[in-house]
């Protein structure tokens, strides 16, 4: 699932090989001046149902969708 950047996971997969260059220049940026673009720190929260059915709000625990280029960076880092 995409992030709060709706930057879809079929643009990394297909072109990933185009993308490269520039993303590592990125990456390679951040870690040299030691920050995360904070807009790659932003998530859309969603709650879900611990357990089925739901009776009350205390039953929701949060997913933090985040962008897919921090994913690639924490996996990376």
């Amino acid at each position: 699932a995409s992030g709060p950047d709706e930057f879809p996971y079929w643009l990394w997969r297909d072109y990933g090989h185009h993308l490269a260059p520039v993303i590592t220049k990125i990456f390679n940026s951040s870690l040299k001046h030691q920050m995360v673009p904070s807009l790659w720190k932003l998530a859309n929260v969603t709650p879900i149902p611990k357990e089925s059915p739901l009776h009350e709000c205390n039953q929701l625990r949060p997913i933090s969708l985040t962008n897919i280029i921090m994913r690639i960076f924490e996996r990376l880092v």
